[in-house]
């Protein structure tokens, strides 16, 4: 089985391996998988701070269990952890990774170093009483990473620990041990690598095609996903692919499409499970006959339809809103911190983020008294399309700027390809003056807090 997603509207899903195709399950954009008891665990794909985490747990008569997570954002992997019977979850936005219990509670929370997405920690592998993780590198700044692709500063390291035990990769996926080796994706070179699990010497290199991702183990063989994207990052071609690799002999045997742009993780599950992961929220038969038949209505036209609008380019007039919430005056360095603000449309247009000229909340950072251009901070998506005269919360994540200093934070609303909301009045913003603390010591644990409201 194999979970994915797609970028600007492109489908993502859930996809079985059937014959020698893979067909698909739904469109859920997803990232990790895991098997626990018998159920199939997935985590749901949502990169925006104002969009929790959600995991869907199947049994072989269909979904068993929803749970929303709150404190988790951009979740990758996910695994069992015995010692505390608990999930394991990647949380790459805030550079974390949540223990989260069957009902739901958080039972702990491991911080990397650094603000936001500065590791971009993906991956996770339980092996005997080790936990061990992914990550693009050890930074401290917000996506500082993406300055340092190609740099060979990936690693694979013990969470517990925090001791490296593979270095020198370049945008690392998906670790396992095989056979007292470390077998694992490179992803950005598009290789799988097979390293000396005691010294981390590197025996095998296999070449494969495109960003390489996700690993299932069956038998002599390894199947491995293979995202269309160059090294670069540019997408090149619309369709992922699964490659089958020989371990023994170390090449590639056959390669399966799928229908995906992008390939997260692949596991092995049985059929019955598979079933239950086909017939979904499927199991009341009268819901379903009732659905399909208002599908039909709907389809033919004759039931009202919903108008699904996309955004236009706004008038000045239009660009009005109110914004409600609490800034902080401080900030340390590796400090990230949520805020929830109340955004009110006084405007005579509907808001929505949504292409091609999407609204979000957004922010900026500018030097107190220095006339440089701002640094811009990562813009939030409205929840839902805003009407005239109502209000939505969007919870924002405030990452700080790289150096320490005083600062002057703008918080406004911006139109992709349009403009600043706060070009057409001051009162479309919100500004205070920060100060961001250095780092007290070299390795200080970095916070990760929710603002009071406003």
């Amino acid at each position: 089985m194999a979970a994915g997603f797609g970028e600007a509207g492109e489908a993502g899903g859930l996809f079985e391996l059937r014959g020698c195709a893979f067909e698909r399950i739904d469109s859920l954009s997803s990232t990790g998988l895991c098997v626990v008891d018998g159920q199939l665990v997935r985590t749901l794909r949502s990169t925006d701070p104002n969009s929790v985490a959600e995991l869907l747990i199947y049994d072989a008569r269909g979904i068993r269990r929803y749970l929303r997570l709150d404190d988790v954002l951009d979740p990758h992997d996910i695994v069992w952890d015995p010692r505390c019977e608990a999930y394991a979850i990647v949380s790459s936005l805030t550079n974390s990774v949540h223990w989260i219990a069957t009902d739901g509670r958080r039972v702990d929370r491991h911080v990397l170093p650094g603000a936001g997405d500065s590791w971009h920690v993906n991956s996770l592998l339980r092996e005997g009483e080790h936990l061990y993780a992914s990550a693009f590198g050890d930074f401290r700044h917000h996506r500082q990473w993406k300055s340092h692709l190609g740099d060979g500063r990936g690693v694979v390291f013990d969470l517990d620990t925090g001791a490296p035990v593979l270095t020198g990769l370049d945008c690392p996926h998906h670790p396992r041990l095989v056979d007292g080796a470390w077998v694992v994706c490179d992803s950005l070179t598009g290789r799988l690598v097979r390293a000396d699990a005691e010294t981390g010497r590197v025996e095998d290199v296999l070449e494969l095609a495109g960003f390489t991702r996700g690993i299932a183990l069956s038998g002599h063989h390894a199947l491995v996903g293979e995202s269309p994207r160059t090294r670069a990052g540019e997408r090149a071609s619309s369709r992922a692919a699964v490659a089958i690799v020989d371990m023994p002999s170390w090449r590639l045997v056959d390669r399966i499409e799928v229908c995906a742009c992008e390939i997260y993780d692949l596991m092995l599950v049985d059929d019955e499970l598979a079933e239950g992961a086909r017939r979904g929220f499927r199991t009341n038969p009268d819901r379903v006959r009732e659905q399909d038949q208002l599908s039909l209505f709907d389809a033919a036209g004759i039931a009202p339809r919903r108008l699904w609008a996309v955004s236009e380019p706004l008038a000045e007039e239009d660009c009005q809103v109110s914004l409600t919430c609490e800034l902080p005056s401080e900030l340390g360095l590796e400090e990230t911190l949520l805020i929830d603000c109340l955004v009110t449309n006084k405007g005579g247009a509907f808001l929505m983020s949504a292409p091609p000229y999407p609204v979000y909340l957004s922010y900026r950072w500018r030097p107190t008294g220095d006339g440089a251009r701002p640094h811009e901070g990562e813009p939030s998506r409205l929840a839902r399309a805003l009407p005239p005269g109502e209000s939505v919360e969007v919870t924002l994540l405030l990452v700080p700027p790289a150096h320490p200093g005083d600062y002057d934070l703008c918080l406004t609303l911006r139109q992709d390809g349009v403009r600043w909301f706060d070009e057409v009045a001051d009162d479309n913003r919100i500004e205070a003056a920060v100060t961001i603390r250095p780092v007290a010591g070299t390795r200080a644990r970095p916070v990760l807090r929710r603002a009071s409201g406003g």
